[in-house]
């Protein structure tokens, strides 16, 4: 048995587990503890009690989104998972497929397929999905004009992302000059990364 300790607000939470979990992180605003072993998951309240989220898929990883959580399968699908009271659960269908990496936090979100594709959705309130506008973003959107991204992070009203060939692009919010950058715009001075 292995023990955990995880930061509950203001207190720490114990917890045991049988077998060392293959993926442990907080949920939503965290206000639950996030354990994947042998493709199940569990969610830890505050007061170390247990849910048992029974899903039909082999769950690989787990992201917060505010109310509910992202879970990544076996298969590279990404699902949205709404845990209600009790053992209320809703599972999406499928949202995206071949999802090799995912960015999000409770107001948008961006998954990297094994192409290197990009596609982001949620909120653009400072251009920083790079969309071009500033719209509500409801569904993936791929991104068509910049390929083979390896990695993006989103923070703070800004989009960053860095390419295969080391190229790194920016939108959002400006604050230096005042102005919102829409479309993603390559950095010079720190491309080739």
């Amino acid at each position: 048995p292995s023990l955990v300790k995880f930061l509950q607000k203001t207190q720490y939470i114990s917890i045991t587990l049988e077998k060392e979990p293959d993926y442990i992180g907080s949920t939503g605003y965290g206000e639950e503890l996030a354990v994947v072993t042998d493709g199940k998951l569990v969610l830890y309240n505050k007061e170390g009690e247990t849910r048992n989220i029974e899903l039909d898929i082999y769950v690989t990883k787990v992201y917060p989104l505010g109310e509910s959580i992202w879970v990544i399968d076996d298969k590279l699908n990404l699902y949205q998972v709404t845990c209600g009271n009790g053992n209320q659960v809703v599972m999406s269908d499928v949202i995206l497929s071949d999802v090799v990496s995912l960015e999000c936090n409770p107001i948008n979100a961006a998954a990297i397929n094994s192409k290197g594709e990009l596609y982001v959705w949620g909120d653009n309130s400072y251009g920083e999905l790079g969309i071009a506008d500033m719209e509500y973003v409801e569904e993936p959107l791929k991104i068509d004009y910049i390929p083979n991204v390896k990695s993006f992070a989103l923070y703070n009203g800004n989009g960053i992302l860095l390419t295969e060939e080391g190229e790194v692009y920016v939108s959002g919010w400006n604050a230096e000059r005042n102005v919102y950058v829409r479309e993603f715009v390559r950095l010079e001075e720190l491309s080739n990364v």
